[in-house]
């Protein structure tokens, strides 16, 4: 078979991506020629369907259909006591701003328990909490919470990849949404658990 390289010279090839491709007589349009040309496309078909069918999305699956796996000693888990997030518990979050964090950081979860009768919002800001006056300084989120009245459980918000504070966090809930809110709810009535690093 021949092929081209880069200088437009004519070459001998020998292999397609790595598969030996059959060479016979002088290349001429002969039964042998065509036959050798359709195993080889037949083979790298068969090669393609096989990779196809291995690839589940982003993933290839492989099974191993012989071999053991074997194992020796035991196996134990144990809680770590490094790495997790930072929990920071309040039972009266309200509208007193409060430094979650004086630096840079990552929330991670908040969970809420709102045990007023009317929706309470958990403002944050990426600022820090003696440049914030609640009321004024408009916040970077605001996360919702549901009443937890009459037998609710409250309210848990995961962020698996974390959402990035890059000068502070700071916190404080009130009972509007509004930047201009600056009402807190009655004592206790806005429990949190936030995980932060």
């Amino acid at each position: 078979m021949v092929g081209y390289d880069t200088g437009g010279v004519a070459t001998a090839v020998t292999s397609i991506a790595g598969l030996p491709v059959a060479v016979t007589g002088g290349g001429d349009a002969t039964a042998a020629n065509q036959t050798s040309q359709t195993t080889i496309l037949s083979d790298i078909q068969t090669s393609v369907q096989l990779l196809d069918n291995a690839i589940a999305g982003n993933e290839l699956q492989v099974d191993i259909v012989s071999g053991a796996v074997t194992a020796s000693g035991s196996l134990s888990l144990t809680s770590a006591t490094t790495g997790g997030y930072t929990g920071y518990g309040n039972i009266d979050l309200d509208e007193t701003k409060v430094a979650i964090k004086a630096a840079a950081g990552t929330l991670g979860f908040i969970y809420a328990a709102n045990l007023t009768a009317a929706d309470l919002f958990i403002k944050f800001w990426d600022v820090a909490s003696g440049s914030v006056t609640v009321g004024t300084t408009a916040a970077t989120y605001v996360f919702s919470i549901p009443t937890s009245t009459g037998g609710k459980t409250g309210v848990m918000v995961p962020i698996p990849v974390g959402l990035n504070f890059a000068t502070a966090i700071t916190a404080a809930c009130l009972t509007g949404v509004a930047t201009s809110s600056s009402a807190g709810p009655a004592t206790n009535g806005c429990v949190v658990v936030i995980g932060y690093k």
